[in-house]
């Protein structure tokens, strides 16, 4: 599968809510992808690597309140809610009446919708994956919730020997769409067009070095 098809199905999948796994071997661009599929939309984009956290990074730190244990939600994860000093430094960053209301739309809109990336998930520890499993599935993990505009895609290489932890529960597999992205000559062409319309002379030298048999 190329860029395009997968780009409507990213599309698809954040109308709809399903979360996406994308597969591919590594170094194909599956971030990329993902982060200018955002921009395309003009939606907000957060990329979570996996296998370099730790559950609390996800679900949050304990505290205690009123004899209780609440969790912290982590300020990485998205926020439909904008504070007034958020709001401030919008307003006071733009230089005119237009541009300030153009400035607040626009951030307004990517704190209310986006997309949440969470890269190399077969390579994650066993409790962040049961951390991710309880996102995917509930679009909420302990006390936080995912706002309602926005998805879930997930990404990972083929399990070819490096993986950290097993990410084999058919429970927590299915709960995605399967995709994958493959180094034909199709995404040979869309990623050499998209280099030279983006990078001019620079990219040239990249562009035959990579399409070398």
């Amino acid at each position: 599968m190329n860029y395009s098809a997968l780009s409507e199905i990213f599309r698809i999948s954040h109308k709809t809510k399903v979360p996406v796994f994308c597969w591919s071997h590594t170094g194909l661009g599956k971030s990329s992808l993902v982060d200018q599929f955002a921009k395309s939309q003009n939606i907000g984009f957060i990329d979570y690597r996996l296998s370099q956290i730790e559950a609390a990074e996800l679900r949050g730190l304990p505290a205690r309140e009123n004899g209780q244990t609440v969790y912290y939600p982590p300020a990485d994860l998205p926020s439909a809610e904008l504070t007034w000093e958020e709001y401030k430094k919008l307003i006071d960053a733009a230089p005119d009446e237009y541009s300030k209301l153009k400035v607040e739309m626009q951030n307004l809109r990517r704190l209310n919708e986006g997309v949440l990336f969470l890269d190399e998930l077969p390579r994650a520890a066993d409790d962040v994956q049961a951390a991710v499993f309880q996102l995917v599935r509930d679009r909420k993990i302990g006390q936080y919730v995912l706002p309602p505009g926005w998805s879930i895609i997930c990404a990972g290489n083929f399990l070819e020997g490096y993986q950290q932890s097993g990410f084999r529960d058919e429970a927590f597999i299915n709960r995605f769409a399967h995709v994958t992205l493959t180094g034909t000559d199709a995404l040979l062409n869309e990623w050499t067009e998209f280099m030279s319309k983006g990078y001019d002379d620079a990219a040239q030298a990249i562009i035959q070095c990579v399409s070398q048999d």
